[in-house]
């Protein structure tokens, strides 16, 4: 078996959630979206509901995929 690094299990995580869930909620859920001052200082909005709709898109996903 090749080596292994965690990162690779993050990186093809956000590969495939990229058939059913948009490139902002998929930054959302890995935390990559908060880089300007704005969202680092301001925005203490916490995406919830967004990130539980891209959660459900991709349970769905691994559901089938495992069927």
């Amino acid at each position: 078996m090749p080596p292994f690094n965690p990162r690779d299990l993050r990186r093809t995580c956000k590969t495939l959630m990229g058939k059913g869930i948009d490139k902002i909620n998929r930054d959302i859920l890995q935390q990559h979206n908060k880089f300007d001052v704005s969202s680092v200082h301001y925005d203490r909005y916490d995406y919830m509901k967004e990130k539980m709709q891209s959660i459900k898109v991709w349970e769905d996903f691994i559901y089938c995929a495992i069927k």
